[in-house]
């Protein structure tokens, strides 16, 4: 099996420090804020964890998103 293709592209680089970003600030939140992104994700039909919802917002919008 060949080893998986590492490219250390700069845009590669600057998505993996905006994902380290997102996950970062996600941490920092305090726990009603989290519970809000959970429940926000579950009342839209996502079938994801509102600490996915958050990095895919983040992704998204590049900086710290507000709850849709």
């Amino acid at each position: 099996m060949a080893p998986p293709y590492n490219p250390q592209s700069s845009a590669q680089t600057a998505q993996r420090t905006k994902f380290a970003d997102a996950v970062t600030l996600w941490q920092s939140k305090d726990a009603s804020i989290k519970s809000d992104w959970n429940a926000r994700a579950s009342a839209l039909g996502y079938n994801m964890s509102g600490f996915n919802f958050y990095v895919q917002q983040y992704m998204a919008q590049g900086t710290d998103p507000t709850l849709p």
